[in-house]
């Protein structure tokens, strides 16, 4: 598995058996399937904006998950700690 997906995305990804195009912001990159896609390692970490098909090939629009090392990651506030 790549380093740079979860598995809920890669558990579907790699079952797509036609290429699969990713748009990275703009820059689009053709893989021969999504095992190829799912197997890449990136060096930032993405989540799938659009799914499309066009002339047998998978379009992912990718956008950049920017919150990777948040802990903030379920949408809260941030909360003032103490120790009383």
């Amino acid at each position: 598995m790549g380093n740079s997906m979860t598995y809920k995305l890669e558990s579907f990804i790699e079952k797509i058996e036609s290429p699969v195009v990713c748009d990275f912001d703009g820059t689009e990159v053709e893989y021969a399937d999504g095992r190829d896609l799912v197997n890449h390692v990136f060096d930032r970490y993405w989540l799938v904006d659009s799914i499309n098909v066009t002339d047998g090939k998978v379009l992912l629009k990718m956008k950049e998950n920017k919150n990777t090392n948040s802990v903030d990651w379920i949408g809260e506030e941030g909360v003032v700690r103490s120790f009383f």
